[in-house]
């Protein structure tokens, strides 16, 4: 299959223009508009448009060094070009980034600037960003505690798109009384609706009520079974070097 006329043309463009050049990138990747599919050429492109400046090819060539598609696996030419990627406001690159501080992966550990990049990526209504700035506020790591703020963020994210790492933390609070009055049975709607799409926490926690019958739930050993089987496979699976870094949107 030749390439499209479109894709012709826009590889002429691409030489000297980084939209362009990210565009064939997104064509190669897919194998669209008559091109063979390339991992590595669709990391070449974008390389060469994220050296030109374009915003999306920075955060996608950081993509591409983490995940090693295209291109040797390079955490630290991954972290470059998050860095870059934030600094253009790239709200995904900015929450990446806080995250990677806040462990300290392919980068020195400081609270301060992941409490910093999550406040950032949370101006721009990213959830995780969020979520993730609440624990911080709940443990007082990085920032003043301050539960209250913590809660006001969970609330946030979920008002965004029932995150549901906020949906769990929110749990969290209504199970220990945190700021909020103690209820488990409201913690439980918290932690049900955070287990639906996959939290770990949220199917161990439904695990654990139906175990033992409380707040509401039916003492049912089957579903109790399911529950913690599903998260003893889910647990299984995470590997906390890759899970720092989410690129999607």
């Amino acid at each position: 299959m030749a390439p499209s006329q479109r894709a012709r043309q826009v590889m002429s463009a691409a030489r000297t223009d980084p939209a362009a050049a990210h565009r064939l990138a997104g064509w190669y990747r897919g194998g669209d508009e008559g091109l063979l599919q390339s991992p590595q050429l669709a990391f070449r492109w974008n390389l060469q448009a994220a050296e030109r400046g374009h915003g999306e090819a920075m955060f996608e060539t950081a993509s591409a060094y983490q995940a090693g598609d295209g291109v040797e696996v390079d955490r630290a030419a991954a972290m470059m070009w998050i860095e870059k990627a934030a600094d253009r406001g790239d709200r995904v690159a900015q929450y990446n980034l806080g995250t990677a501080l806040e462990h300290g992966i392919g980068t020195p550990q400081n609270y301060e600037l992941a409490a910093t990049w999550y406040q950032r990526a949370a101006d721009q209504h990213y959830s995780s960003a969020m979520a993730n700035l609440g624990t911080l506020y709940d443990a007082g790591t990085g920032v003043k505690q301050d539960p209250a703020r913590a809660n006001a963020l969970y609330r946030q994210a979920i008002e965004v798109d029932n995150n549901r790492f906020a949906l769990f933390n929110l749990g969290n609070s209504y199970c220990l009384g945190r700021v909020v009055e103690k209820n488990l049975v409201t913690a439980l709607s918290f932690y049900q609706r955070a287990a639906d799409p996959g939290h770990a926490g949220g199917e161990y926690r439904i695990g654990w009520a139906y175990m033992h019958g409380e707040g509401g739930y039916e003492k049912n050993n089957g579903l109790a079974r399911k529950y913690i089987k599903v998260w003893r496979c889910r647990m299984t699976r995470v590997d906390p070097v890759f899970t720092a870094f989410d690129f999607s949107d």
